[in-house]
């Protein structure tokens, strides 16, 4: 099996998250395209591609603390169109938590990331509207390279999402999930700010606005010194938390090496022993690269305790 897949007998262990398309409140959206996390189309299969992400949703989410954790939060911000910040360091769970939050939310809730560093206004609305866009089917529309013109296509594109669908606007959601947010800088997250208040904006509806970055992003200070999150932006949040690898327990650990093939208890308990040192870092990642080098030496065979001391 191919690692970081959720193994077949594993996979009524790792629930999906419910989704919001039958809510009461909400319109039908039956003729809106449906979206099954970034890449737009239904996963088929739990094997993993060779160099692919082990956490991904569509191999099963697995609930573990922090992923539950995070995803409550961003439905809640979701659902009430607020702003939320979260931070942690790399293999906790949290592009777990945004992946199957986009796909629990088809055509309201998009991801943004950016890489480049120190990010402008310009760049992030431009990131932005591309987002927005993969939500109306509008990707290879012209992206102007002025901020005014800029923004000004980004709130018709916005408007076009909720008139596309013959939506009440009072009832139209979106979300925007900026990952990789340590790169923004203050004067950027300023400007998504604006879009969050009804009041603030031109747009047919406020944008809900979730912050993901690591641990640093949080503490990140501007070229002034100043917290690169303004005593506005936090006012405005629902939810500013940071997490860290302490966050993740044994429980955690052993439901995500359980989901990995790995049943017998000795060995299950020993690989969390592994990463319950007071140097040990408690990342999903690190356990992933671990059962992949336990999978190689029991080539083919049920990864045992006696694998497991021969490795750590």
């Amino acid at each position: 099996m191919p690692l970081g897949a959720v193994h077949p007998n594993k996979a009524a262990s790792c629930r999906s998250w419910p989704t919001r398309k039958d809510a009461p409140h909400r319109p039908n959206r039956k003729n809106f395209p449906r979206r099954h996390g970034r890449s737009g189309t239904a996963p088929s299969s739990p094997k993993l591609m060779k160099g692919t992400n082990p956490m991904r949703p569509e191999h099963g989410f697995l609930p573990t603390t922090i992923a539950r954790t995070i995803l409550s939060r961003m439905q809640i911000v979701h659902d009430t169109q607020r702003i939320a910040i979260f931070s942690g360091p790399p293999g906790i769970g949290k592009t777990t938590a945004i992946n199957e939050f986009v796909s629990a939310n088809p055509g309201e809730a998009e991801v943004v990331t950016i890489k480049k560093e120190n990010a402008s206004s310009r760049i992030v609305i431009q990131y932005a509207l591309e987002a927005v866009r993969r939500l109306t089917d509008n990707i290879d529309g012209h992206v102007y390279t002025d901020t005014y013109l800029i923004g000004r296509q980004f709130r018709k594109e916005v408007a076009k999402l909720a008139d596309y669908n013959g939506f009440d606007r009072e009832a139209m959601r979106l979300t925007l999930i900026f990952d990789e947010a340590q790169t923004l800088t203050k004067t950027a997250i300023e400007e998504l700010r604006h879009w969050n208040d009804a009041a603030d904006n031109d747009l047919p509806f406020k944008i809900g606005l979730i912050f993901v970055g690591n641990e640093e992003f949080s503490l990140k200070s501007s070229g002034s010194g100043q917290s690169v999150i303004s005593a506005a932006v936090s006012d405005r949040a629902r939810f500013i938390e940071s997490f860290s690898y302490s966050d993740l327990t044994d429980g955690d650990l052993a439901a995500f090496i359980h989901a990995h093939g790995i049943d017998d208890a000795e060995a299950v308990s020993a690989i969390v022993r592994r990463f319950s040192g007071p140097r040990a870092v408690r990342s999903f990642r690190r356990v992933a690269d671990l059962i992949e080098d336990l999978a190689m030496v029991a080539n083919g065979e049920p990864v045992t305790a006696e694998i497991v001391k021969s490795i750590i």
